[in-house]
């Protein structure tokens, strides 16, 4: 990523291709930053293709950050509470507003609410489409006041992270029918995985408490599940129901890590592959595995252990790469 350009750069000194072709190449939150400026600034970068595909805001007690699907955020600080009332978000007005480059941002507009902040940076970016997540300290808010500070936005997805069991239920009942969901709170308990594998998702991410026989109850196009309760038997046994078309037909990518205290090495690949039809692919006809959500999963890759084809009983075929990275590996089944 370039340097940040000087705050004191006369941007809108310049003729107006100019302009254009700086701000072409700033990064999310420069943008953001010089859309301050004034209106002319402003339409100026809207008036740029639209990259940003959603918002991700991670709420937790003292701050809100704002990320999306390219690189920079911004963090605003929230005030400290001085009592046990309820807050209105709304209408907080953040003490610190902040970018990826540390420049401050609320000394341009310090009238700004916290629902203001949230409408313009929507507006600039021309991306009304969002996601949510509730960390530690988050459970503070009124599901009422998230819903009016977020009011107008389209919410994608949701998670929960390092929250209690009654605010994680909260927020699972609270969005419906949201397609994407993230779980990396102990507090995912039975009652709500049953509730969960009822809806039809696009995504779904899990850090722990989820077992085979859950997996195979639900209707969902992406499974992340890291670190997983699941072993190489569970595994093996979604292969097994998949290639049967028992399970999930709608099944596109599906992602495992399992820590290497968790299987015998010397046999982990047979222990994956028992009883199910499959081919070794040669390594010149490797391929580089990809998905529209892309993670610590995804990312990166110590050394590929091995590449496999299977095929399904109605003839659809998926490859299943076996990978290395750090402490364990990683099985990753992308259908097609």
């Amino acid at each position: 990523m370039a340097a940040a350009p000087d705050a004191e750069f006369p941007l809108l000194q310049l003729p107006y291709l100019g302009q254009k072709l700086v701000v072409w190449t700033m990064s999310t939150s420069e943008k953001i930053r010089y859309s301050l400026l004034s209106e002319n600034a402003k339409k100026l970068i809207k008036s740029l293709p639209r990259r940003v595909e959603y918002l991700e805001f991670f709420l937790d007690d003292l701050k809100i950050q704002i990320g999306c699907n390219l690189e920079d955020t911004i963090e605003m600080r929230l005030p400290e509470r001085t009592d046990d009332g309820d807050v209105e978000l709304s209408e907080e007005k953040p003490e610190k507003v902040k970018d990826f480059w540390k420049q401050k941002l609320a000394e341009a507009k310090p009238e700004f609410s916290l629902k203001e902040w949230v409408v313009h940076i929507s507006d600039v970016l021309r991306c009304n489409k969002i996601k949510l997540f509730f960390q530690g300290g988050s459970g503070q808010y009124k599901m009422q006041s998230i819903q009016q500070l977020f009011q107008g936005m389209e919410i994608i997805g949701v998670g929960v992270q390092d929250t209690g069991y009654e605010h994680a239920r909260e927020v699972f009942n609270e969005f419906p029918d949201v397609r994407e969901l993230t779980f990396g709170s102990k507090s995912l308990r039975n009652d709500m995985i049953d509730a969960l594998v009822s809806r039809d998702l696009d995504y779904f991410k899990c850090g722990r408490q989820f077992d085979i026989q859950a997996l195979l109850r639900m209707n969902c196009k992406v499974i992340e599940i890291s670190p997983a309760d699941l072993s190489l038997g569970g595994v093996n046994q979604l292969l097994r129901s998949w290639s049967s078309m028992s399970t999930n037909r709608n099944l596109e990518v599906f992602s495992v890590l399992l820590f290497k205290t968790e299987f015998d090495e010397s046999n982990y690949l047979e222990q994956i592959f028992v009883g199910v039809q499959y081919t070794v692919v040669p390594k010149e006809s490797y391929r580089e595995f990809r998905t529209s959500y892309v993670t610590h999963l995804w990312e990166f890759v110590d050394v590929i252990i091995g590449q496999f084809e299977i095929q399904r009983d109605d003839g659809v075929k998926a490859r299943i790469q076996v990978d290395r990275f750090g402490a364990g590996i990683r099985v990753k089944f992308l259908v097609g």
